[in-house]
């Protein structure tokens, strides 16, 4: 469901993912419903990590939780 209220189609699948030295899979859902040039679908990755979108200077920044 998005954020109308209206359902879209997602295809979920596992992906390969590397943060630093940190390496795990990540269940992430993708749609070419969403109309945007990004996807947040797979958001159990902030669970991980503070991340932090700094969009003046084009970085995204990935600090590992320490517990």
């Amino acid at each position: 469901m998005v954020g109308d209220g209206s359902f879209i189609p997602i295809y979920l699948h596992t992906v390969g993912m590397r943060i630093g030295e940190d390496e795990f899979g990540m269940k992430i859902g993708f749609s070419s419903k969403l109309g945007v040039g990004f996807n947040l679908l797979g958001m159990d990755v902030f669970d991980r990590y503070r991340i932090i979108f700094d969009n003046r200077a084009k970085k995204v920044i990935f600090e590992r939780h320490l517990s």
